[in-house]
């Protein structure tokens, strides 16, 4: 569903623009980025997990998730919140389903989604007050 919301918005729509971020909102989605890239796969071995259950962006839903979100404060202009909306209910389920089964880490993924929306909200407030101002 993301990924034909992504294609729609995008590529069909041209409404989703991205350049060079200077932005402290957008540093910090890089941030988010780089977190679900390189420090949520290390959480599980770190957790007393496989190396063979790593969770790799582009192939698990939970990094997948957060990196896309990271990735949507990098682009220019408003908030697409329809584009923000699926992967942060799948962090959502994945924290919910991570607690039913007691695990220790079903935290990370809906604290970094609560972070990125967090900073979405922010962004619209600001694009908000710079377009009436």
């Amino acid at each position: 569903m993301e990924s034909a919301l992504l294609i729609w918005t995008g590529v069909l729509r041209g409404k989703l623009v991205f350049g060079p971020g200077k932005s402290w909102i957008a540093r910090a989605g890089a941030g988010i980025f780089f977190f679900a890239l390189l420090v949520i796969p290390l959480i599980g071995p770190l957790l007393g997990r496989s190396w063979r259950q790593i969770e790799i962006f582009g192939v698990a839903p939970d990094p997948t998730a957060v990196a896309t979100l990271g990735i949507l404060l990098l682009a220019q202009g408003q908030v697409r919140w329809e584009l923000v909306l699926v992967p942060a209910i799948g962090c959502a389920v994945s924290g919910a389903t991570l607690l039913a089964m007691h695990a220790p880490d079903f935290w990370v993924t809906p604290l970094a989604a609560v972070l990125a929306v967090s900073l979405a909200i922010w962004k619209t407030r600001a694009h908000r007050r710079a377009a009436i101002g």
